[in-house]
């Protein structure tokens, strides 16, 4: 089992700290280029997909789209935790943030997975090629800062992390099911969600997901690591909310909220990027 093919080398490669910083800068540039590259367009899958048209000829159902982007990723997390006694002072693979991450992305594996709509659109095989490659590279990440930068802390750090996960858990599940439930049969099968926070913003539950993680790696001391993984985050959930919002108010015209945000309640954060990367004609899409 420890000595399992490319995985075994994949793990001793990112234990040492030369190559763990390597991978880092490289994962840095990577998620700045998709961040901005997703602001202006939209990752092809379902409202932004037309069915027949995968340059690879090659399409995923929704359902297994959602298992394959969640649980291969979870695989190499697993690995890693329970193979590094390779390391200098390891951390004992059993804690709460590894329970935590393991557990959300089971849910999301299955679950969530199996409970999307029937109507949900197939996705290409290149899109689901690029986000089980993202979460990944996330997951590695989060396996080598769990390692060697997890921090015990006080009971009340514990309590305050746990409560704002578990909420952000289970707003976000409640949103997708909701936002889900919506979802009907042919193309134009979209309705506007006006239920809890999507009264707000257009995907809460991608900003759950988005909470959720950045008090998942408050577990660790603040290093290259936790840098990567956070701006991960943002071609992963802030692009694609974004390109949501967007489309939305296209496609629902005057019906759309005018005070609905893409990302944040009451915040217009594409204004704020609007300013800081304006010679790239962000809000001109």
């Amino acid at each position: 089992m420890k000595d399992i093919p490319i995985l075994y080398d994949i793990v001793k490669c990112l234990s040492q700290e030369s190559f763990f910083d390597i991978f880092c800068l490289i994962n840095i540039l990577v998620s700045i280029v998709l961040f901005v590259y997703y602001l202006k367009r939209p990752m092809k899958y379902g409202r932004f997909y037309k069915t027949g048209t995968s340059s690879m000829k090659i399409e995923i159902s929704s359902k297994k789209a959602m298992a394959i982007i969640h649980l291969f990723p979870l695989l190499f997390f697993v690995y890693f935790i329970f193979f590094y006694e390779d390391m200098l002072n390891p951390v004992a693979p059993i804690t709460i943030p590894s329970i935590v991450w393991v557990l959300y992305s089971l849910y999301k594996g299955t679950l969530y997975a199996y409970k999307r709509s029937r109507y949900a659109s197939v996705w290409p095989i290149e899109t689901v090629i690029l986000l089980t490659a993202i979460n990944t590279c996330i997951s590695l990440i989060a396996a080598r800062v769990h390692m060697e930068g997890y921090e015990i802390p006080s009971l009340y750090g514990v309590l305050a992390r746990s409560i704002i996960m578990l909420a952000a858990a289970i707003i976000g599940g409640i949103s997708d099911f909701q936002i889900s439930s919506l979802r009907y049969k042919n193309e134009k099968g979209y309705k506007v969600c006006n239920a809890f926070l999507f009264q707000y913003m257009s995907a809460p539950n991608f900003f759950c997901e988005f909470l959720f993680k950045i008090i998942w790696i408050t577990y660790f001391r603040f290093d290259m690591g936790s840098v990567t993984f956070i701006l991960w985050l943002l071609p992963l959930y802030y692009s694609r909310a974004e390109a949501i919002h967007r489309w939305n108010k296209k496609f629902f015209k005057g019906s759309y909220p005018a005070k609905r945000t893409a990302f944040i309640p009451f915040v217009d954060v594409s204004s704020i990027l609007n300013v800081i990367i304006g010679s790239m004609e962000y809000g001109g899409f």
